[in-house]
């Protein structure tokens, strides 16, 4: 995590808007729960990432379970970013988003993760 941290300050030292979010222990999820990290570095708190520049982003996200299953979807307000699940763990999604909305990872069943690292920058601001 300390390499993590390193990493954000230095992005946010040339402007990046950027965050990191991570799971470092087994966590139970209800269906529709939005997802709340152990440890999270930029402006990510209440398991929302707040969009404050419109630009492009990329968000990746690597999630596992030793023996249960979980589907996990990330959104921006009703939009479904991309889906990480016991069969596909990790994903990466390159997309515009407009200043003002949220980026948030929600539980869609019931889900036990033993581990997730969530991971976001602005590539380009507009």
């Amino acid at each position: 995590m300390k390499e993590l941290a390193h990493e954000v300050h230095e992005l946010k030292s040339n402007n990046k808007v950027v965050f990191a979010g991570k799971i470092d222990s087994a966590r139970n999820l209800t269906a529709g729960e939005v997802v709340t990290f152990d440890k999270s570095k930029g402006d990510y708190s209440d398991g929302r990432f707040k969009v404050s520049k419109s630009g492009l982003y990329a968000f990746s996200m690597f999630c596992k379970s030793e023996d249960s299953k979980f589907q996990l979807q990330v959104r921006y307000g009703a939009r479904s970013l991309m889906l990480v699940d016991k069969d596909s763990s990790d994903n990466t999604v390159v997309l515009r988003l407009k200043s003002g909305g949220a980026v948030v990872v929600e539980a869609q069943t019931e889900s036990t993760v033993d581990s997730c690292d969530f991971n976001g920058i602005v590539l380009v601001a507009f």
